[in-house]
């Protein structure tokens, strides 16, 4: 029968192109980025009668299958082979070695790092992936603008809150994962593993475009078929392909779907992704993307610095005119305008985020900046520490009315015939 070259391809990428013995590399690349083979496809048991540790209560099945191959460079694979040698290495000790190179193997590419999720311009958000992980690091992400029947292009003015939650999460998340960088090899010990990427140029494939006015959920089976996919992908200089596959749902904003169906067919992006699948036949890695966006240039850290400074002179010179005792926060309230405007939010079983407490007791609640940069949900304890201000684009404050939910009752935009619902009415620039 002989081996298949889809089977031969399997053990090339199983065994990461090294000897399973001496653990060398059995490629060679020379000076013109030519590559050369010279490892081979070992039997522990042998192939046909006569080769070495052959037996015939074994079927040919099975001796050419995966369970019974190893990688090898042609000098030990002809050394196991020799008559000489045979009772050195034994059908029991080649399994030994095989396994315990794979172990190796494993825990040699398996290495995490630690990554700062800095994006400066979220274009995909995977919003159950994104929510599993911010828990497992201990963070709990505001949702109540999200609506899981729709897409997130279809949420408009709204998604700027669901991006805002999400920009807060990433300047405080830290995650354990793989630097695509140092994956010079596919390899199924990636299964399940996050990867971090940043400034990876991919080209985009069958990525079409939504209108905001398409509300409802897109329903998305994958089928397999690249030809018809939508995913973008990039092709490592060692040969094998990254694919992560895209569903339209988690793409954001017009500006993002211009980045996926760049006319030039490539864009640059920065996220990190989990692997689904690694099929060695066509070598190829498969990653579900969690957030897919940019990373700050040297101008976004400018600004973010201005920014910063910004804040600090807000808090020196804002006077918060917090004029009774009890988590109240009356001076600052008109409540007949408040009621006027009627602006309710429903905060169920929100915290703090600095200390963690349930604030559905409290009378008063402050969304707003913070000394340290991103904006949080603050009880008035530690908004006196933490926070710089109630007024447009500094912080809102937000009084518990029971059953009838969270008024917003100071910080509300000054311009009494802006229009909520209409985005082009307010200044985000400045609200961010």
């Amino acid at each position: 029968m002989g081996l298949s070259e889809k089977t031969k391809k399997i053990i090339w990428g199983q065994f990461a192109g090294r000897c399973a013995i001496c653990k060398e590399k059995v490629i060679h690349e020379n000076e013109d980025g030519n590559k050369s083979l010279f490892g081979e496809v070992a039997h522990i048991i042998g192939e046909k009668n006569g080769s070495a540790r052959f037996s015939n209560r074994v079927d040919i099945e099975y001796r050419n299958s995966e369970e019974n191959l190893m990688l090898l460079c042609a000098n030990h694979h002809t050394v196991i082979d020799k008559d000489e040698n045979v009772n050195d290495y034994r059908v029991e000790k080649l399994h030994q070695i095989k396994d315990e190179y794979l172990n190796w193997l494993e825990s040699s590419l398996s290495k995490s790092v630690k990554w700062d999720v800095n994006l400066a311009h979220l274009f995909y958000l995977n919003i159950p992936r994104l929510n599993e992980v911010a828990l497992k690091y201990g963070y709990k992400v505001n949702l109540q603008k999200y609506n899981e029947r729709q897409n997130l292009h279809s949420h408009g003015w709204d998604l700027n809150y669901i991006m805002l939650a999400y920009e807060k999460l990433f300047k405080n998340l830290r995650i354990d994962a793989l630097d695509f960088n140092r994956l010079s090899v596919i390899h199924e010990s990636f299964i399940g593993r996050l990867v971090y990427f940043e400034r990876i140029k991919f080209r985009t494939k069958n990525i079409d475009y939504i209108s905001g006015q398409e509300t409802n959920e897109i329903n998305y089976n994958f089928t397999g078929d690249l030809k018809k996919d939508p995913h973008i992908y990039f092709t490592h200089y060692n040969g094998w392909k990254l694919v992560l596959n895209i569903n339209r749902n988690w793409v954001t904003t017009d500006t993002a779907f211009s980045y996926f169906r760049p006319s030039g067919g490539v864009s640059t992006f920065s996220g990190f992704f989990r692997i689904i699948n690694v099929d060695y036949s066509e070598n190829i890695i498969f990653g579900s993307p969690f957030t897919i966006g940019l990373t700050p240039s040297p101008w976004d850290n400018m600004v973010e610095e201005k920014h910063r400074e910004g804040i600090k002179e807000k808090r020196d010179n804002i006077n918060v005119n917090i004029v009774e005792e009890n988590n109240n926060l009356g001076g600052l309230v008109d409540f007949k305008k408040a009621k006027k405007r009627a602006q309710y939010f429903d905060f169920a079983d929100q915290t703090c985020d600095f200390c963690k407490r349930i604030l559905a007791n409290d009378k008063y609640m402050i969304d707003g900046g913070t000394y340290q940069g991103p904006w949080a949900y603050m009880c008035v304890g530690c908004f006196e520490k933490n926070g710089y201000g109630i007024e447009w684009g500094v912080g809102q404050l937000f009084q518990n009315l029971g059953s009838e939910g969270w008024l917003l009752v100071a910080g509300y935009d000054k311009n009494e015939n802006a229009i909520e619902d209409n985005f082009e009415n307010y200044n985000f620039k400045e609200f961010l």
